[in-house]
């Protein structure tokens, strides 16, 4: 367990900062990665980074920890975030900054409205009914419609409880619908059937816990149809003001996952996290993330950068690449990073690259001898290469 004991003018319990506001996915992943320290929201991915940028080893009121999403497996990449990381290796604007551990958060969201309005426009039965389970009403409707395609009896099946969300839906006369932008590509499968583009307008909110808020304020709740998407947190912050119409809305309920990196700053000493406390015996599996750039217009350049992590054992999990960032390139002082030249041109990209290798457990907390020897030919076939960091793989 991370110690809560001070240090100088530390506070006396470690802190995590996340994407604000309170109650939103990132708020969660938080409180389920790092149980031991204090949630503290943040405005913006930028704050974070920056904010742990700042958090040296002597800073006061500094964070310890941060946790950022970088990946969703319904949506992809969130870029934001990524273009951020790709500064803490290759550029000088957050170059204390180091990837320690990932988390995997399934994603659940819900359709909520205003207590007000639904409790003008839907009757004691239609609130018995609520909130309706998609990904039980789904199964249900799948399960009915097989038996009734088997069935012979002329005797009417029971109703379909998405029937009963769509009549609720009418009722309510949904006319904007507010969330986090990421959100609409993963709830695409009810929101084009039961909320369409055309019929609902869609606003784009900072997050899903925003959402929510912005619904339950006694100067909105009484408007016109809105609704929100959020979490169910949200929906348990607010839940004197809102009403959760739908739950798991999401497209494939349960396979909804989005992945957090954890960071810190390299030079903030601390106990280690909690998956070190219990390691088991012989080998186990580490992930590490890596950026570098290339010689773009060498033949063969990419092939032979990445022929280099087969020839050392890794194995390559995950490639992808982002426009490179028009900052000044960090020098050669400090080990984990190289480069050769500072040009900057467009149409030039920074690649990630997420590989694998085995460990012996009993290793975790010394100095990685094999991420050295890769490090030192990467050197040698890449313009800037950075490991931003290693940890156990949470897959496994």
């Amino acid at each position: 367990m991370v110690s809560g004991e001070t240090n100088g003018q530390r506070p006396a319990q470690q802190r995590t900062a996340y994407l604000g506001p309170e109650a939103s996915f990132s708020h969660q992943a938080a409180v389920e990665a790092l149980p031991h320290t204090v949630p503290i929201p943040l405005p913006s991915f930028k704050a974070i980074l920056q904010g742990i940028q700042d958090s040296g080893d002597e800073a006061a009121d500094a964070y310890d920890y941060a946790v950022l999403p970088v990946e969703n497996s319904t949506n992809g990449s969130v870029v934001q975030a990524l273009d951020l990381v790709a500064q803490c290796g290759l550029t000088s604007a957050y170059s204390d900054v180091e990837v320690i551990d990932e988390y995997y958060l399934e994603v659940h969201h819900n359709l909520f409205v205003s207590r007000i309005w639904a409790e003008q426009k839907l009757d004691q039965e239609d609130f018995a009914a609520l909130p309706i389970d998609i990904e039980q009403a789904t199964k249900q409707d799948t399960k009915q419609q097989l038996h009734n395609g088997s069935s012979t009896s002329e005797v009417p099946s029971n109703p379909s409880p998405m029937n009963g969300l769509n009549n609720v839906l009418e009722k309510l006369e949904t006319k904007t619908l507010h969330t986090h932008p990421q959100v609409w590509g993963q709830c695409n499968n009810i929101l084009s059937t039961y909320l369409p583009p055309g019929n609902v307008d869609r606003v784009d909110m900072s997050s899903t816990s925003a959402a929510a808020a912005f619904i339950a304020d006694s100067s909105h709740s009484s408007q016109d149809g809105l609704a929100a998407i959020s979490s169910s947190l949200a929906g348990a912050k607010h839940a004197n003001d809102l009403v959760c119409i739908a739950r798991n809305i999401e497209d494939e309920p349960g396979e909804n996952t989005t992945r957090f990196l954890v960071l810190k700053n390299r030079k903030r000493s601390q106990a280690c996290l909690p998956l070190h406390e219990k390691l088991q015996q012989g080998s186990i599996q580490i992930k590490s993330l890596w950026a570098f750039t290339i010689a773009h217009f060498v033949p063969g350049t990419l092939a032979t950068t990445l022929s280099v992590f087969a020839k050392h054992n890794f194995n390559l999990s995950a490639i992808q690449s982002r426009p490179r960032p028009k900052q000044k390139i960090l020098g050669g002082e400090q080990g984990h990073v190289t480069s050769k030249r500072s040009q900057d041109n467009n149409w030039r990209y920074i690649f990630f690259v997420e590989c694998l290798h085995q460990r012996d457990a009993a290793l975790m907390n010394q100095g990685d001898e094999e991420l050295g020897k890769l490090l030192k030919e990467l050197e040698s076939v890449t313009e800037q290469i950075s490991l931003l960091g290693s940890w156990k793989d949470r897959l496994c």
